[in-house]
């Protein structure tokens, strides 16, 4: 299979081109023949514990070097579309920071605290 007929690409990242923390053999000359051959792609996960800039930062010590806007989390596509149906509103993230962080970054802030605990004597 060549890839020469493909316009475009979506690439999954965990698993695909990495396991944990050891790129997968072949990823930087994948990525340098995307570029050379100037096809567009998509890197997405469903994982939404990281943010954007910390994909873009493992990326970068593989060696490769992947625009921020080419990068897309299951708390990204999560985030944009509450952005669009709930302008303005504030969310109450369960998850890690890495979402609360994407949350904030389209602008729906988390609050820090929901409620108060109160002690019952």
């Amino acid at each position: 299979m060549t890839l020469a007929h493909i316009d475009a690409l979506i690439m999954d990242m965990d698993g695909v081109l990495w396991r944990g923390d050891q790129p997968l053999p072949g990823l930087t000359p994948l990525f340098d023949y995307l570029h050379a051959q100037q096809i567009p792609y998509a890197l997405a996960t469903n994982n939404s514990s990281k943010t954007v800039a910390e994909y873009a930062a493992k990326l970068a010590r593989f060696g490769l070097e992947a625009p921020p806007e080419r990068i897309i989390t299951s708390g990204v596509a999560t985030a944009r579309y509450l952005k669009k149906r709930s302008p303005g509103a504030r969310v109450y993230v369960v998850g890690m920071p890495g979402l609360v962080q994407t949350m904030a970054d389209v602008g729906l802030p988390s609050p820090t605290k929901m409620w108060r605990s109160s002690s019952r004597g």
